[in-house]
């Protein structure tokens, strides 16, 4: 017997590119089944009229700043709306709340809306060392700041995150000595990267570069709002074929346009 059927509603057929009527069977959280087969199950639900899909993945967004008790979600309950259920926060270095204090209001309010990735906000390491914007650490802060990221992994983060637009004194080899700390190839660094428009080209080739010298796969943050200035095809063209040599490396972007924003 099934955990659950989803029955009646439309999935997308991957190998047809068409919408597909059928249900859908789960069994311990794994689809097990597909088609017109009705089959028993503890659970059904009636999808007649509905399109069926597995929950969205957004890899950039930022988490919730709980400022006081009794704060409620907001942008996770968004999230869920639009179809969203996993969700990695912590991006562009802004880390709103330690991870621990994150999790315990997390566990008070008995869960959140959506699953939560987390990523080490670098640049708010920074402004608890009380370093300046355009001033690069010093080799002292820097061995503190690499503890600091250690601290997050330990309590759960899944990498680390810089804002080097926010705070030009972020140097490269800044970046490189922290994501050292990331040994499991599989964790994440990320980058909102150093500048738009007519030095796009220049800050996107920082990025490659960045992630051929390290080990674990690294994002560059929502590049349609950096490279979408005149310099998007250009763009696209380095990093697909730094892709090609490097499968490690990707990005992001948003799912609307600037006019959007306007």
């Amino acid at each position: 017997m099934l955990d659950l059927l989803i029955k009646g509603g439309k999935y997308t057929d991957f190998n047809t590119g068409e919408f597909v009527s059928g249900n859908v069977g789960i069994e311990q959280g794994t689809i097990v089944s597909l088609g017109d087969e009705e089959l028993e199950a503890i659970k059904v639900i009636d999808a007649a009229g509905k399109i069926i899909s597995p929950g969205f993945i957004d890899i950039h967004m930022h988490e919730e700043k709980f400022k006081k008790e009794g704060e409620n979600y907001r942008i996770s309950e968004f999230m869920l709306k639009m179809g969203v259920t996993t969700a990695v926060g912590g991006n562009c270095g802004l880390q709103y709340q330690d991870l621990k204090e994150f999790k315990d209001v997390i566990k008070r309010k008995g869960g959140s809306p959506v699953n939560y990735i987390m990523l080490a906000g670098y640049n708010e390491f920074r402004y608890q060392l009380g370093i300046k914007r355009y001033d690069e650490a010093t080799k002292e802060q820097r061995k503190v700041l690499r503890e600091l990221v250690k601290r997050e992994l330990a309590e759960g983060a899944f990498g680390v995150s810089f804002g080097i637009e926010y705070d030009p004194g972020i140097s490269y080899e800044d970046m490189r000595d922290v994501l050292e700390v990331l040994e499991d190839e599989r964790m994440l660094g990320a980058a909102h990267y150093r500048n738009d428009c007519i030095n796009d080209i220049e800050s996107v080739r920082e990025m490659i570069k960045l992630s051929g010298e390290i080990t674990p796969k690294f994002q560059i943050s929502h590049l349609s709002s950096c490279s979408a200035m005149g310099w998007m095809k250009e763009s696209l063209e380095e990093i697909n074929m730094a892709i090609e040599k490097n499968p490690k490396l990707n990005y992001d972007t948003y799912p609307y346009t600037h006019l959007a924003l306007c």
